[in-house]
C-alpha cells in the first residue's frame, strides 16, 4: 500500500527517544500574536461513535476562534502537547489527534487573518443587510428560522445548510449578507471569496474603550458561500463555539445580538484568511480511521513496529530491493529524467514492497515490515506526479 497525503499544515511531529512524540507549532511571533498557555490534557474526549457531519465547520466558523486566547472567555479547548507512542483503541487516538487538527485549523484562521488584513485586494469593506439564523431543516424550509433584515435589501442569495456537501444534514447556523450599501458589490466580489473562510470584523456600537484607550473588534470566521456584485456576500457562521452551544449568552455568541439589532448601519471588515478544504479532508479522514483495512490499523495505533523501515530505507537496501523487471538501463534514466532525488526515494520505498511480497523472493521474510509508504508534502510538490511513477514501475514489473 502506499498513502498520499496533501498537508499545509504548521504542526510538525517527529519520534524522539523518549516514549512520546512531540507536537511542535510553526507559530506567528508572540509580538503579533498573545498565545495561551496549555489548558490540560483532551485526548480521549471525542471518539468515532459521536462524531457527526458538518462538525469541523461548526468547530472552525465561530466567534471562540479569536476569544479563545483570552483566559477569561471560557472558549479555548487546547489540545495536549503530548503523544503517546502507542494507543489502545481507535477512540484514544482518534480522541488525541481531533482536537490537533481542529487547534490547527482555528490557528490557520487566525494567521491568515492578521496576514492579510489591511491587505489590498485581500479585504473590502461594507455592512451587514440581513442576519438569518437557520435551523436544522433549512434545507427544504420547514426548519425554524429567525431573520433580521435591512427592509430595502431583498434577499436573492440561497446557501444549502450543512458541511457544504449535497445531501448531509445541517447544523443550526447563522447566514450573513454583507453589502457595500450602494446597490453595487463590485468591490466585494473582485476578492473572489467564494469557499474562502473570511473573517467579519467591526466594533460593536457602543463598545467602551480598554485601558489603553483602544476600542476592542469582534472578530467571527466566516464561509462565503457565495459572492457576486449583484448580492454582495453570503456567509455562513455558528452562533457560539461547541463548548457553549447550549450555555445562555455566553462571551462567543454577543456578536450576533449586536449585528441583529445594527442591520445595515454597522461597518464591517471582511478580510479573506484561508482555505479550509484541505484541513476539512483531513479532519475527516481521521474519522474514517475505522474503515481502514484491518491488516494496517496495528501500524496505527502502534507506529513502533514500523521501526524496520528505517533500515529499509537506506540506499543501499532500496538498491537490492528494486525488482529486477524494471531494472532496465532505458527505464532507469527514464525515472532519473522525471523525478527528483525525494522523489525517487518514494519511488523505490514502494517499489522494495513488489520484492518482499514476491513468492519467489529471497527477501519476502521483510514483508510484514513493509506495510505501506507514506507520501507526504505540501500542495504543488509532485504527489501525484510521484505516485505516476509508482503506477508505473508497478505496471511494469507485473506485466513485463
Amino acid at each position: 500500500f502506499f498513502l498520499k497525503r496533501s498537508s499545509s499544515s504548521r504542526v510538525e511531529c517527529w519520534a524522539s527517544n523518549s516514549t512520546t512524540w512531540t507536537v511542535r507549532r510553526s507559530a506567528m511571533s508572540s509580538a503579533q500574536r498573545k498565545r495561551p498557555s496549555a489548558a490540560g490534557k483532551h485526548r480521549g474526549h471525542i471518539s468515532t461513535a459521536n462524531h457527526y457531519a458538518g462538525r469541523f465547520q461548526e468547530e472552525v466558523l465561530n466567534a471562540g476562534v479569536f476569544l479563545s486566547v483570552e483566559d477569561s472567555s471560557g472558549c479555548a479547548s487546547l489540545p495536549t502537547t503530548s503523544i503517546p507512542l502507542q494507543f489502545h483503541s481507535l477512540d484514544e487516538y482518534v480522541g488525541t489527534f481531533d482536537p490537533l487538527v481542529l487547534e490547527e485549523a482555528r490557528e490557520e484562521v487566525r494567521s491568515g487573518y492578521l496576514e492579510n488584513v489591511q491587505q489590498a485586494g485581500l479585504c473590502e469593506r461594507g455592512i451587514v443587510s440581513k442576519v438569518e439564523e437557520i435551523g436544522l431543516n433549512a434545507r427544504d424550509g420547514t426548519g425554524p428560522a429567525s431573520t433580521t433584515s435591512r427592509p430595502s435589501r431583498p434577499w436573492n442569495a440561497r446557501l444549502a445548510s450543512g458541511s457544504g456537501r449535497a445531501g448531509r444534514p445541517g447544523r443550526p447556523h447563522v447566514r450573513l449578507t454583507v453589502t457595500t450599501g450602494t446597490g453595487n458589490n463590485g468591490n466585494l466580489a473582485r476578492l473572489d471569496l467564494k469557499n474562502n473562510v473570511v473573517v467579519l470584523e467591526f466594533v460593536p456600537l457602543g463598545s467602551r474603550s480598554d485601558q489603553d484607550g483602544n476600542v476592542p473588534a469582534t472578530r467571527v470566521p466566516c464561509l462565503c458561500v457565495s459572492s457576486s456584485a449583484q448580492s454582495g456576500l453570503v456567509l455562513k457562521a455558528f452562533k457560539t463555539c461547541s463548548k457553549h452551544r447550549n450555555a445562555e449568552e455566553p462571551p462567543c455568541s454577543a456578536w450576533l445580538s449586536n449585528l441583529k439589532a445594527n442591520i445595515g448601519t454597522t461597518t464591517v471588515l471582511v478580510t479573506k484568511a484561508t482555505q479550509m478544504t484541505s484541513s476539512e479532508r483531513e479532519f475527516e479522514a481521521l474519522h474514517a480511521v475505522k474503515n481502514i483495512d484491518s491488516s494496517l490499523i496495528r501500524y496505527i495505533l502502534s507506529p513502533s513496529l514500523l521501526g524496520a523501515m528505517k533500515e529499509v530505507y537506506k540506499t543501499e537496501r532500496r538498491r537490492e530491493l528494486w525488482p529486477r523487471e524494471a531494472s532496465q538501463e532505458a527505464f532507469v534514466k527514464f525515472l532519473k529524467s522525471r523525478y527528483d532525488h525525494k522523489q525517487l526515494e518514494a519511488i523505490e520505498m514502494t517499489a522494495c514492497q513488489l520484492s518482499v511480497q514476491s513468492p519467489d523472493s529471497t527477501h519476502s521474510a521483510l514483508s510484514t515490515k513493509l506495510p505501506f509508504v507514506l507520501i507526504q508534502g505540501p500542495p504543488g510538490t509532485g504527489k501525484t506526479h510521484t505516485v505516476c511513477g509508482v503506477l508505473n514501475v508497478w505496471h511494469l514489473t507485473a506485466y513485463q
